[in-house]
């Protein structure tokens, strides 16, 4: 698989250097994960290999206290975190699994040869409790489903680490900046998946504005701790502004 490190588009991507953050991402995950990493790397979904070594690792050295995961699919993000992520931790999984997506080519074959292509789409539900279960992660994930927003509306909790993969829209991910991102402790990461500039049917990059518009790389209080070709990890530098709650919504 090729890699997905960011760097200028007119050099091959065999000769891009890669950043001493993701090269300790990668041994890392192939240490946790053993022989096991390509059979995790083949669950469905649409996690790179160096997104979901790099989530693995930022769970790993997160603080202590919840990881939030916004937008599950059918798990592959959720297995990484929650291999990397320390007994200190807890894993919250927010998805409505209303997608009917097969996720991958792989699937799509699978169906054509089984004959089920036709058949009423599926949602992620069973597929994403199946690989929690595979995986030995359910008493280790906490599963909510419902929507990040209305999820947001009982907690309570600061945490560690937040991953938005959930709807992409730029008014979905601006309102999970707002509503998420205070509650990151300072030395916790915020990260983002889909931030390609042309990520999405309308090519305009809604995450990616999303992003910008809400001045994380030049708010003071984060820091660009990684950024991949379609992902982009933040690290809380300070603590939040005094006017905004972090524990009491």
């Amino acid at each position: 698989m090729a890699s997905d490190i960011k760097h200028p588009s007119w050099l091959p991507r065999v000769l891009r250097p890669t950043p001493p953050r993701l090269r300790l991402a990668r041994a890392f995950t192939g240490q946790r994960f053993g022989d096991d990493l390509p059979r995790a790397e083949r669950i469905p979904g649409f996690l790179h290999a160096d997104q979901a070594a790099a989530l693995c690792h930022a769970a790993a050295i997160c603080p202590d206290g919840p990881i939030v995961e916004i937008g599950s699919f059918k798990g592959k993000s959720t297995v990484f975190l929650g291999r990397g992520m320390k007994r200190s931790n807890s894993l919250h999984a927010i998805d409505p699994h209303i997608s009917t997506s097969l996720g991958s080519r792989r699937d799509r074959a699978a169906a054509r040869e089984t004959g089920t292509d036709g058949a009423p789409p599926e949602t992620s539900w069973r597929t994403f409790n199946e690989i929690l279960d595979t995986w030995k992660l359910t008493d280790r994930v906490h599963v909510i489903r419902g929507y990040s927003h209305e999820v947001r509306a009982d907690w309570s909790e600061a945490i560690a680490m937040l991953w938005v993969d959930g709807d992409h829209s730029y008014e979905a991910v601006r309102r999970d900046i707002e509503d998420w991102l205070p509650l990151v402790v300072p030395g916790g990461f915020a990260a983002f998946h889909d931030t390609h500039a042309s990520y999405g049917e309308d090519h305009t990059g809604s995450v990616r504005r999303a992003i910008t518009d809400a001045a994380l790389p030049t708010s003071g209080e984060f820091e660009t701790y990684l950024e991949l070709r379609n992902a982009w990890i933040f690290r809380r530098t300070t603590s939040p502004h005094p006017q905004t709650p972090v524990t009491d919504p």
